[in-house]
């Protein structure tokens, strides 16, 4: 679910384990496909501060986008 989805995310954030691009469009795919846009744009803003976009997350984001529209 979205709140454990979350939930873990914070957990590894909290024990200083940096998420990778995979864990980034991971969860940017899954708020897309549960129409929570603004939580898929709060997760690329993240990847952004911690220097991990590439064309995958990038490319998630996109996708994310024009699900929602």
């Amino acid at each position: 679910t979205q709140d454990k989805m979350q939930s873990l995310f914070a957990e590894m954030r909290a024990a200083g384990i940096q998420a990778s691009e995979f864990t980034y469009s991971s969860l940017i795919t899954a708020f897309s496909r549960l129409g929570r846009l603004e939580k898929a744009m709060e997760t690329f803003r993240l990847a952004r501060s911690d220097k991990k976009v590439n064309v995958v997350v990038l490319t998630q984001l996109l996708k994310a986008r024009y699900r929602v529209c």
